[in-house]
């Protein structure tokens, strides 16, 4: 039996074909590590502008619907205050004054015939958007968020003040929208105790009931809206599972394809001469080299991402100051916040209005804020406390308009310390370092 025994040099050539396969092998599977990573990259940057959108879309929604309810809520608030002037200037038998009443009682009908059907639409919708609970605060059984119930509250605090305005409660109408019927909130107010008879109540307990009525109104309504704008909200959306899904199956197909060339190429790279292991090297080099290129290339695009956002976050504040000048102009007008609050200064639906309005531009600059997390930008530019990076230039100029915006008394002041803890504590110490809106607390405050 004779064994094949190899030379000096066969041993020398096999150690080189060894070396070169090897470099072969590490060049090819560095080239998919790189491609794979690459892939995972974009996929990232994808679901980043994706959610953006969610964002922004779900803030579009947000917007709409409290502009909706403060609009249903204000129509038939300022149909019941028109109505209860007219009657109390229009005392008197003569024809003339009956007729005025007439008139003003046929108009609040048709109001609440109005309000009743969109008051009962709007109730389902927000009912689905955030959840159905009917307590104050909610059992641990319900949504946790307000939103349903304060839309409810508002409901039957309107439709007490209209039959009050009307003189009397039909049915069991007045124990029905009294708060603890049926074991839940409804008014807030206990009305069946306002009154010794439904049918036939005394003027002096309808003047009592109808002053609480507005009392409990407003605070209702801004409670709403804060809510509205900060609980979850279902989505708009749906998340970008099944595009996910897809991507990562299709990447089987093409890792498994290019594992099967490398088994195919390995044997022969194994009889391959001192050429190929140089062209290994090489081909190494050239996959360094991509992908450093591709990193730098990828870097390049994250910041133009983010530069966009920025652009496209800076046109929605230009939009609502070109479409609501005057209205912006009020709410941030400085010390015109006591002004307007101030009883009679402003119609209950004005005044609802620009504290809806001061809600949004407060949300606004929460998102902007959003984009320079609290930990790395502890205060508002200028500050030796921030990144002194090319990030910088962008900070400085949403600070200074920060500055210009949040002026002391204003109604956008006064409105963000009433709801300072809607807020997160990142925004409110910002903005209490920089001395704006004096009066809010922070984390600051024991």
């Amino acid at each position: 039996m004779t064994i094949a025994v190899l030379t000096f040099g066969q041993e020398i050539w096999k150690t080189v074909i060894g070396a070169v396969a090897t470099a072969l092998f590490l060049t090819i599977f560095g080239y998919l590590a790189a491609d794979r990573w690459g892939k995972a990259r974009e996929q990232e940057r994808e679901e980043s502008e994706k959610e953006r959108e969610r964002e922004r879309e779900d803030f579009e929604l947000r917007t709409q619907l409290v502009e909706r309810v403060s609009r249903t809520a204000a129509g038939m608030y300022i149909a019941c205050q028109h109505a209860r002037r007219v009657l109390k200037d229009s005392q008197g038998v003569a024809p003339s004054i009956i007729k005025r009443r007439n008139d003003a009682i046929e108009q609040l009908d048709g109001s609440y015939r109005q309000f009743s059907v969109e008051s009962s639409s709007l109730e389902t919708l927000l009912g689905a958007r955030y959840g159905i609970a009917w307590h104050v605060p909610p059992d641990s059984n319900e949504s946790q968020s307000e939103v349903f119930v304060r839309w409810h509250q508002i409901r039957d605090l309107l439709t007490l003040y209209y039959f009050n305005l009307k003189g009397n409660f039909p049915g069991d109408s007045l124990r029905r929208n009294s708060e603890g019927f049926e074991g839940r909130y409804h008014s807030g107010l206990k009305a069946s105790c306002y009154l010794s008879s439904s049918k036939s109540p005394k003027a002096d307990e309808l003047k009592v009931l109808r002053v609480d009525i507005r009392r409990a109104y407003e605070p209702a309504l801004s409670r709403l809206v804060e809510n509205m704008l900060r609980d979850p909200v279902a989505a708009t959306i749906l998340p970008a599972l099944e595009s996910k899904t897809s991507g990562s199956r299709a990447d089987i197909p093409t890792t498994v394809g290019k594992q099967k060339w490398i088994d195919r190429t390995r044997p022969w790279a194994e009889l391959t001469a001192a050429t190929l292991g140089i062209v290994g090297v090489a081909f190494l080099v050239w996959q360094v080299s991509i992908l450093n290129s591709q990193t730098k290339a990828l870097n390049e695009e994250l910041q133009q991402t983010y530069r966009n956002d920025i652009f496209s976050t800076s046109l929605e504040l230009d939009k609502l100051r070109i479409d609501k000048p005057l209205e912006y102009e009020a709410v941030t007008a400085e010390g015109g916040g006591p002004k307007m609050l101030r009883k009679g200064e402003v119609s209950p639906k004005q005044l609802a209005e620009a504290k809806a309005l001061a809600v949004y531009i407060a949300d606004f600059f929460v998102y902007v804020l959003e984009l320079y997390p609290a930990g790395e930008y502890p205060e508002l530019a200028p500050s030796e406390n921030v990144p002194q990076d090319d990030t910088y230039v962008g900070y400085l100029a949403w600070s200074n308009a920060i500055r210009g915006t949040f002026k002391a008394k204003s109604l956008l002041c006064e409105t963000l310390i009433e709801n300072e803890a809607g807020y997160g504590t990142g925004f409110i110490d910002r903005l209490r370092g920089a001395s704006l809106c004096p009066g809010l607390k922070g984390t600051q405050t024991p």
